[in-house]
Formats: C-alpha cells, structure tokens, sequence
C-alpha cells in the first residue's frame, strides 16, 4: 500500500512494507524529485500492523490510498505451504478491505471539507479475469479485488472520489522471483513505471 497526502506540499507519501532497505532507496529517489516521504515498515498480514499503519495514515491526513502490496506463490497449491496461501489472502484480500473500509471515511471527509476529490487505487491483475492453474490463490485473489474495485466504484459514484482498479499483465519487478518463478523473463513485459503512470492517469478520468 502507498498513501499520499494533501498537505505539505509538494506530495507526501507515507511508504509501507516489509523490506525496510528497498523502501529506503525508494524513498531516497523520491525525496530527490522534491517529494517529503515518510517509510513505514510493516506487515500488512497482521492486524496489529495494519492498525499502527491506518493510524499513522490518518495522522498524516491522507486523500490518496493506493493498495499495492501483493503476494503470490507460483506451483501447485498442494505443494505450498500452509502459511504461504493464508498469507496471500491476508494481504491480498483481507488486507486491502481492511485498509480501504477504515481510512475511507476519513478520506471523504477531510476532501468535502476542502471541496476537492479523493483517490483509491487497487491494484489487481490481469490473472484476476480466469483461473491459473499453479497460481490459483493469486488469480483468484486478484478476482476478488477487481470485483471489489468495481463495486465501490459504482456505490461511491456520487462522492468526490475517483476510484481505479489498475489490473496490469506481466510486469518487470522483483515479483516473479519472489513467487518462485524459475523461468525467463516473459517477453513483452511492461515497466513498473510505466503501470505507476497509467494508474495514477486514470484518476479524475471517466471510462
């Protein structure tokens, strides 16, 4: 999950995740572009975490939630381990509605008050739109989040926000490898600053 706020400015962004060192590179890109960043190491699979996270972001009165942070695990679902599939739906589905119920509110409050427009942005997956075989809980998880993107999208229709599932096909990041994906990179995948682009170019767009 990535958050931004409103004030100061320029953009503040409130950075979350387990890997403390990689957030420390982004946010020192980051901060070279102007930006005032804030890291925040947690597991969002831990409710405990996830409660610091929400509190931090509410303090840091934010206007855009963007949940990002996702797992998966490449094989066959009765060759992975227990722990690996439940996490997976912990952050992958447990963890974006937790997030997205409990700082919504808060969100659309603080945009009235100022008559301006929120944003969510949940990242799916073009794996979301079928079953994959030897990623099963990934796909479906990444189902559920398209759903869940585009029945908030139509029950916040009339608030000021612009709601966005950004469902991207292969991308170049660290996710493969991590999922156990021993194989090639595919061809044709896309950048992962090119799928940031396009998500946050979708905001404020009706399609």
């Amino acid at each position: 999950a990535a958050f931004a706020g409103g004030r100061p400015k320029p953009t503040a962004l409130l950075l979350p995740g387990r890997a403390r060192q990689r957030l420390d590179e982004l946010a020192g890109r980051l901060v070279r572009h102007g930006r005032t960043v804030e890291v925040f190491p947690a597991d969002l699979t831990r409710e405990a975490e996830r409660d610091r996270l929400i509190d931090r972001a509410e303090a840091c009165g934010i206007d855009l939630l963007i949940n990002n942070a996702g797992a998966g695990r490449f094989g066959r679902f009765l060759d992975s381990p227990p722990g690996v599939e439940r996490d997976t739906v912990m952050l992958n589905v447990v963890a974006v509605v937790d997030l997205t119920r409990r700082l919504l509110p808060g969100m659309l409050a603080r945009v009235r008050g100022e008559r301006r427009r929120a944003g969510l942005v949940i990242v799916g997956s073009a794996a979301g739109f079928a079953p994959v075989p030897m990623f099963a809980t990934y796909a479906a998880s990444k189902a559920f989040d398209l759903q869940f993107t585009e029945a908030l999208a139509e029950e916040l229709h009339h608030e000021p926000i612009d709601v966005v599932a950004l469902l991207p096909g292969p991308t170049r990041t660290g996710f493969g490898p991590r999922a156990g994906w021993r194989g090639a990179a595919i061809p044709g995948a896309g950048d992962a600053d090119d799928v940031a682009a396009d998500g946050l170019a979708a905001l404020g767009r009706k399609t």
